[in-house]
């Protein structure tokens, strides 16, 4: 695993050790800070706007919306909107958290075209910036059950 992530950031030199470190983001772990080192002024960058906007995050199988920023945990935004996700491992190895993400562009009431639905691991899966909202729901499988393993 340690030479894996050296072989990464020798491919990326330009990208900061931490943005390429996976750590689990839920408050119930230990949460790895970074912080931005500059101050958000005028000359902001768009991606920086993009990640102070909230956007709305909407659970399918739950019937529940919230409010959050891009860059949030998405099992911490699940556990504020009162909406059980399983967990497993906590740290985005083991799969029990896997859910469909799909994101939606600004003024269209359709997903995306051709991206359909990403599969993101919920402990470790942050909301993604430029989206204003994005629709989260089940794995479920009748094969492989809910979780991914034949249980």
């Amino acid at each position: 695993l340690h030479l894996g992530f050296i072989m990464l950031q020798a491919r990326i030199p330009s990208c900061p050790r931490s943005t390429l470190a996976v750590a689990p983001c839920s408050s119930r772990r230990a949460v790895v800070s970074r912080s931005t080192g500059a101050a958000a002024g005028p000359g902001t960058s768009k991606r920086a706007q993009q990640a102070k906007t909230p956007m709305v995050v909407y659970f399918k199988d739950d019937k529940k919306s919230i409010e959050a920023l891009p860059g949030e945990c998405l099992a911490d935004v699940a556990e504020k909107a009162g909406v059980d996700i399983q967990l497993g491992c906590n740290q985005g190895n083991c799969g029990v958290c896997e859910v469909e993400l799909e994101k939606f562009s600004a003024g269209s009431d359709a997903a995306l075209r051709g991206s359909g639905p990403s599969v993101v691991r919920a402990c470790v899966a942050r909301l993604p910036p430029g989206f204003p909202r994005v629709e989260v729901g089940s794995l479920g499988d009748a094969v492989w059950g809910v979780d991914g393993f034949d249980t």
